[in-house]
This record gives C-alpha cells, sequence and structure tokens, in this order.
C-alpha cells in the first residue's frame, strides 16, 4: 500500500512537474483491484463492495486500532472452514465471537461448532445470557447454567421470581416426575389434587417405610405414618385407627355445626405421671346412657364423691366354685376396732379432702380377713368395704344362735 495520502498523489500531479516512476508506484499502489486485493465494486448502484477471501483460510477483513497492533490484536472476519462447518465468522485473536453456520442458519456464541439454531458456549467467568432492560431482568443464565426468570441471582437449576403455570412439569432422574395425571389445580375458588392412585409424603432421600402420610385414592383413606408402632388411619366415614398416639395441643372438638361434643384441653386433661393415670375435671363429671336424661354416676370432684343409684358386683353361682362357708368370725371381728380419724398430710393424701373419716385400720383386718385388703406397688393397703358385709352377716348369725341358746337355757320366750 502507497506510504503517501491521496492529498498528497493529488498535488504531486497538479503541478505539472514529470512524476516519476516513484510517483506512478504510489499511484498504482493507491488502487484496490480484483485480482491482488480481491475487493471488487460491481458497476451499479444497487450493488454493493464485494470482499472475497484470498486463501484457504478464507479470511476476508481484520479491523484494528492501529498498524502496530493488527498482528495481534485484531478482529477478524471470515468465512470459518473447520470442523465441516462455514459460513460468518467474527474472531478475536483467532477466538470466535459470533459464527453463523451457511448450512442450517445455527447459530453459535463463542463457538464456531454450534449444535442448536443458537448455541451460547459460555467462557471462564462470564454468564451466558441475560435478556431483559436496564432495570429488569426477564430471563437470566449464569455461567454454571442455573436459570432465573424475573431475576439474576438464581439459586436453583431454574429459579422463579412470580407465578408459574404448565401442563406438565417433568423433574427427572427418570423416577421422579409431576405429570398431569397428578394435577394440583384451582377450581371455583377449591384447590384439588388428583392421583390415579395413591399419595405418599415421606421426608427426602427416605426409604418407603418411611412414608410419613399416605392418601389411598382408592379406599379413600389417610394413614399417618406406615410403620406398624406408630400407624393411625382416618377413613371415608371419619373414622380413626391409632396404634400408637394422636396428639392435640388445644383440645378434640368434633361438631354437627356447633361445638356439642368436645374434648376441651384447658378445662379438663387425660393423661399419664409417674405411672399413674389422670382424669381432671375443673366441675364434676356425669355418665349417662346416650339419648337419656337420668345420671347413671356423679362423681363430685368437691367432696371427692361417687354417687349412683346403685353398685353391683357379680354374684352369681354359676360364676363360683370351690364354694364354703366362712366359719366362725365373731371372734376375728371382736379384735377389729372401728375409729374416728383424719387424713394424715402425707404426699398420697394431699388431695384428699381434710374432714371427719369413719373406717378401719386396713393393717388390723388384714391380719383377720386377707381378702379384704390389696396393696399397691408401693404396699400401701386398701380396704373393700363393700365385701366385708358378708363378715358381718355371719357374725350376726353367730350372735342370733348364741342368743337363741340363751333363751332356751333360761326358759325365755323370745
Amino acid at each position: 500500500m502507497p506510504q503517501k495520502t491521496r492529498a498528497e498523489l493529488k498535488d504531486r500531479f497538479k503541478r505539472g512537474d514529470k512524476p516519476t516512476a516513484q510517483d506512478f508506484s504510489d499511484l498504482f499502489e493507491s488502487f484496490l483491484n480484483v485480482k491482488e486485493d480481491w475487493i471488487k465494486k460491481p458497476e451499479g448502484v444497487e450493488k454493493p463492495l464485494r470482499i472475497m477471501s484470498q486463501s484457504d483460510q478464507q479470511n476476508w477483513l481484520d479491523f484494528c486500532t492501529s498498524e502496530k497492533n493488527c498482528d495481534t490484536n485484531y478482529w477478524r472476519l471470515n468465512h470459518q472452514h473447520q470442523n465441516d462447518s462455514t459460513g460468518f465468522n467474527l474472531s478475536y485473536k483467532s477466538e470466535t465471537r459470533l459464527f453463523i453456520d451457511e448450512g442450517k442458519g445455527k447459530t453459535g456464541i463463542g463457538t464456531f461448532n454450534p449444535g442448536a439454531q443458537l448455541h451460547i458456549q459460555s467462557t471462564a467467568g462470564v454468564d451466558m445470557l441475560r435478556v431483559g432492560t436496564a432495570d429488569t431482568t426477564a430471563l437470566f443464565i449464569e455461567k454454571d447454567g442455573k436459570v432465573g426468570i424475573n431475576h439474576a441471582s438464581p439459586s436453583y437449576a431454574l429459579d422463579i421470581q412470580g407465578k408459574a403455570q404448565a401442563w406438565g412439569l417433568g423433574l427427572t432422574d427418570q423416577t421422579t416426575h409431576w405429570e398431569k395425571n397428578g394435577t394440583l389445580y384451582q377450581r371455583n375458588g377449591l384447590v384439588y389434587l388428583t392421583t390415579d392412585q395413591g399419595l405418599h409424603l415421606r421426608r427426602q432421600g427416605g426409604a418407603d417405610a418411611d412414608t410419613a402420610f399416605h392418601f389411598d385414592t382408592t379406599q379413600r383413606t389417610l394413614t399417618i405414618s406406615t410403620q406398624n408402632v406408630n400407624q393411625k388411619s382416618i377413613d371415608a366415614k371419619g373414622h380413626i385407627k391409632c396404634n400408637s398416639y394422636i396428639a392435640c395441643k388445644n383440645g378434640i372438638r368434633i361438631t354437627d355445626g356447633a361445638a356439642s361434643v368436645h374434648w376441651d384441653a384447658e378445662a379438663s386433661a387425660f393423661y399419664r405421671y409417674n405411672q399413674f393415670w389422670y382424669l381432671s375435671v375443673d366441675n364434676n363429671l356425669y355418665f349417662r346412657k346416650k339419648g337419656a336424661k337420668n345420671v347413671a354416676f356423679h362423681f363430685d370432684i368437691e367432696t371427692a364423691t361417687l354417687r349412683a343409684n346403685k353398685f353391683q358386683q357379680a354374684s352369681d353361682r354359676r360364676l363360683k366354685t370351690h364354694i364354703k362357708p366362712l366359719g366362725p368370725v365373731l371372734g376375728k371381728i371382736l379384735q377389729l376396732q372401728g375409729i374416728y380419724y383424719d387424713w394424715s398430710d402425707h404426699s398420697r393424701t394431699k388431695d384428699y379432702i381434710k374432714e371427719p373419716q369413719i373406717g378401719l385400720i386396713a393393717d388390723e383386718l388384714q391380719a383377720s380377713f386377707p381378702e379384704l385388703v390389696a396393696c399397691d406397688q408401693d404396699n400401701f393397703k386398701y380396704v373393700d368395704y363393700g365385701r366385708f358385709t358378708a363378715v358381718l352377716l355371719e357374725a350376726v348369725k353367730q350372735q342370733q344362735q348364741m342368743i337363741e341358746k340363751l333363751f332356751v337355757h333360761l326358759k325365755l320366750t323370745p
């Protein structure tokens, strides 16, 4: 190329001096031609400038900021021919930045061998794609492949900020998926989850035995924990089956539109404490037949009294064997002493009503009638006063026999 500008060449020839051979050489060098430079301007305004490749590399143009750095820092346009891919290639320092395949029109960004209609190949430390305005991001793809929709800081493989709608969602390691046959949707203000079979809920990574909730859509049952030691189920009629515990913090309420049947945790409690079972209520406790008005049993909490129309124990002869009389009991009764007493301040009686009592000493009764005394696990003794009436009956009969003999001996008429 000439070392003089066009203005310098024009000035040389218009002065009238005889041009030198160098002048003509510079003039020729100022022209571009098809034979040597592969650049042509065809005749006709509608035909643009043509630039053709000069070698097997099929390079068209180099762009650089100055002559001295054109061999190192340059942008190049060429008709890339590598791996059977030809098309429009824009590269920087021989590294492809943009490539358009001439066969199928596939476009590659960062690659000269696009595998799709648009193929973006990220370079080290550079994210792949951002679509949006100066202030918002509609679509963002990080360098590691994470996709953000409506934001540019995805934490997951697909991170959506806002609502998402899909006819089906497949999350696949070939075993985890969400199909249209299992659908979560809303209709007429109600939310539905439909499945062809059952629905299992369990902790991530758990085995089948770790299922916490199982909805059986065929049997219409809900099973809580499939392990036999902790299994509860609710069927379509509302029946609850439980092999372990059902825990409710505030109580259980069963309604027919009104709070007619309920178990209120604040007003009453049924619980176990120190290996003992307790039923505690603030007021009295009543038992009666369903639909009846009369109370069968009444527990008076204030006076620690149980009231009922009658108390009965099994006594049919058919239920008994090895029957024999008590025999003489009067002498044993004479060794007992009926007493007045008050309850002590022992921890066992701290909740008893402190008022005068009438009864027997269990230790004394046990010596003569051990069958009427029972002991608990701490060896505290209890008296069965109800069965003591049989002993009193035999004592009265013995006394009556003695009276009759005395009348005979004294020749008295009763």
